[in-house]
């Protein structure tokens, strides 16, 4: 990859489209400008002017330029919005590689960008989230991330292992045996302090990749227990087949679903019973190993006897989130509602609610429960988090096992030059959170990551 030559990109999705977006940057910019587009733009304008090539009309475009550094790389940019034909955007690109401009590589703006000053490989690397992003968190999370030049956790990280340092440092030099005592106790203090925060923050990115991923949410119970009538419902849309005949559904079905900003996967299962029929014992044991994989469990029961698959299932599988609710409310004489409250009761089982899925009230409820629920699992706020992507947390969880691993040292007794050493590399390591731009071999995997034409 040559950073010098001028570089030319489609930044919007290929295919057919309202309009293309082109990205320049580069030298070569005003000269490509001038040339194909007949202005010479004035920065910061936005033009209607007519692409020619060889004095034919490629396209009526609007274009701008920035002069640098005044433009998102750093360089001469500009843009230029085509129709969105990609027979355009393939004659343009064309006219631009005749002119000496070469194809962007993935991520090469944003690149230049941190090579000249713009923005840090860290903001770089929000940035990436920011367009990966799937949902409101990690889309505001990413955004936060991006307004901050130094990364909060990286100065925690420096000012804490320095303290360490300091103090051990001074234990060689005054090595009486009650200071270095003193010494290592307030090292190990600090250290824990930092381990705590850490962990804190290696946890609330786990979450937030739970969340990203999408909650894991079954619909289970007996058939005809009424789950794939809730399924379409959460859906607006009859994806699944609804009979009064039990058995219906003979396979588990997925499909992704948003709940107040938060994304999920929604299964239905096949009815959980004792049967003697193979295939349906099949289809049982699919459903429990999908119920097994998920985080949140919807579970519908309509009589007494639905009870004890609940708990047979709720038994097998402790810490498990489960909702129960009985369904059919509107078909179901007081006796029979009463009478499953009461086992419910004697067997300690909690009830979140009795319901009929014919009334619109149920899915509201259902929905109110889950949302409450989603809010545990993500307990905390877009500005709290400090890791963005695995690259990052990887390198938090490594600095975390050294921590450990001083830790221990400490508890041999090993010479404080010794850990000296050990705290030295982790510093070194913890660099790598906020990456310099000129150590190539981790900037190339970084920003292959990213989209073509960012």
């Amino acid at each position: 990859m040559k950073l010098n030559d001028t570089i030319i990109q489609l930044s919007t999705n290929p295919g057919p489209a309202a309009i293309h977006i082109l990205r320049i940057s580069g030298t070569k910019t005003i000269q490509f400008l001038q040339k194909f587009l007949k202005k010479k733009p004035v920065p910061r304008r936005v033009y209607n002017a007519k692409f020619f090539d060889n004095n034919q009309i490629v396209d009526q475009v609007l274009f701008f330029y920035f002069k640098k550094p005044r433009s998102y790389s750093g360089e001469d940019m500009a843009e230029i919005h085509c129709h969105g034909s990609m027979l355009i955007v393939k004659q343009i690109m064309e006219c631009a590689v005749h002119e000496g401009i070469r194809p962007a590589e993935k991520g090469e703006f944003s690149r230049r960008a941190c090579i000249n000053n713009k923005m840090t490989v860290y903001q770089a690397e929000a940035v990436n989230e920011l367009i990966k992003s799937k949902n409101n968190l990690r889309s505001k999370a990413a955004l936060n991330l991006l307004f901050k030049k130094n990364p909060e956790t990286l100065s925690i990280i420096k000012n804490s292992l320095t303290q360490v340092y300091s103090c051990l440092e001074a234990a060689l030099e005054f090595p009486e045996d009650i200071f270095e005592k003193q010494a290592r106790t307030k090292a190990c203090k600090e250290l824990n302090i930092l381990q705590k925060h850490l962990h804190k923050i290696l946890f609330q990115y786990r979450q937030l990749k739970v969340i990203e991923n999408g909650i894991n949410i079954v619909i289970a119970g007996r058939p005809n227990a009424g789950k794939s009538t809730l399924m379409n419902l959460f859906l607006n849309k009859e994806r699944v087949l609804v009979s009064s005949s039990a058995g219906t559904t003979r396979d588990f079905i997925t499909e992704p679903l948003f709940i107040n900003n938060f994304s999920a996967t929604l299964t239905d299962t096949a009815g959980i019973r004792n049967s003697s029929n193979k295939i349906e014992q099949l289809s049982i044991k699919k459903s429990i190993a999908v119920i097994q994989k998920a985080q949140i469990v919807v579970f519908l029961l309509f009589s007494k006897n639905c009870i004890n698959e609940f708990l047979k299932l709720q038994k097998s599988l402790p810490g498990k989130l489960f909702f129960l609710y009985i369904n059919k409310s509107d078909i179901l004489n007081k006796t029979i509602i009463t009478g499953i409250c009461g086992q419910l009761k004697i067997k300690n089982l909690k009830l979140n609610g009795i319901i009929s899925l014919k009334d619109p009230a149920a899915l509201i409820l259902i929905k109110k429960h889950l949302i409450k629920a989603f809010k545990k699992f993500f307990p905390f706020t877009p500005e709290q988090i400090s890791l963005i992507n695995n690259r990052q947390a990887y390198i938090i969880d490594f600095i975390l096992k050294q921590i450990q691993n001083i830790k221990q040292m400490f508890n041999r007794q090993i010479s404080a030059e010794i850990i000296c050493e050990e705290i030295k590399l982790i510093l070194t390591k913890s660099d790598e959170i906020d990456i310099s731009v000129n150590n190539n071999e981790i900037i190339d995997k970084i920003f292959a990551d990213f989209c073509i034409g960012k």
